[in-house]
């Protein structure tokens, strides 16, 4: 069981075919996202955040474009 502090072993990905550039990823949690160029969420490498964190963000990406894989 993780304990608090510990960094999440998970792979977060973004459906660039979904994503319509809300930014509601990025005002959640701007450590983790960035818009790039194009108007699209990337993530930012080596980045971390709470299995909470990552709830909030899934939950509230209108296009249904974040993916989150692996154990909490």
């Amino acid at each position: 069981m993780p304990m608090a502090g510990d960094p999440l072993n998970v792979e977060v990905t973004i459906d660039r075919d979904r994503c319509i550039g809300s930014q509601n990823c990025v005002h959640h949690l701007p450590s983790m996202f960035q818009i790039d160029d194009e108007g699209l969420a990337v993530t930012i490498p080596q980045s971390e955040a709470s299995a909470a964190q990552l709830e909030v963000v899934v939950r509230d990406c209108p296009a249904e474009a974040i993916q989150v894989k692996g154990q909490p």
